[in-house]
């Protein structure tokens, strides 16, 4: 089960440049909404329940520097710049 957008979830919709969330905090896909801020420059959503594929918007992302994905199920393919890091 996911655990984004519920009420003891802690994300939240905000216009953050970055956001920093683990400790087992989420299950599910990563929404497409945290990552389509065109201003997100570090995600860490580490030590989760993650699965599924990274979204699109990952991918199209100019201004990430940082994308710590550890420890989850997540699936890929990766894109180049995740996987060389």
């Amino acid at each position: 089960p996911s655990t984004w957008g519920t009420t003891n979830s802690p994300v939240r919709a905000a216009p953050h440049n970055h956001y920093r969330i683990g400790l087992e905090t989420l299950a599910g896909p990563i929404p497409e909404k945290l990552v389509s801020n065109s201003a997100l420059s570090k995600l860490v959503l580490s030590h989760n329940n993650l699965s599924g594929p990274l979204p699109q918007a990952i991918t199209n992302s100019s201004s990430l520097q940082v994308l710590l994905l550890g420890n989850n199920h997540l699936e890929g393919p990766f894109p180049e710049f995740v996987v060389r890091s």
